[in-house]
């Protein structure tokens, strides 16, 4: 198990956890365990929610995306045709 991880899920009492695990792994890794599978389930769905916002975010831009050198044109086209 990486131990980063478990700092990071446990926050401030991340390395009270890992004291715990050290001292006593038998007791610890049955509660550790069941907390980063729970951690994990809610990751997935959480990204898979924000999959689907940023697959419309995504659709929305893509004809944007297409027409980068508009600005550009747009900008040489004001300059040739303004009287000097």
């Amino acid at each position: 198990i990486n131990l980063r991880c478990i700092e990071r899920i446990y926050g401030d009492h991340g390395l009270d956890v890992l004291d715990l695990l050290r001292k006593n792994a038998s007791v610890a890794l049955p509660v550790i365990l069941t907390r980063l599978k729970q951690k994990q389930e809610e990751w997935t769905r959480c990204r898979n929610d924000m999959n689907k916002v940023w697959a419309e975010v995504y659709a929305k831009n893509y004809h944007k995306s297409l027409d980068h050198r508009s600005f550009y044109f747009k900008q040489q086209d004001k300059k040739s045709l303004s009287i000097k």
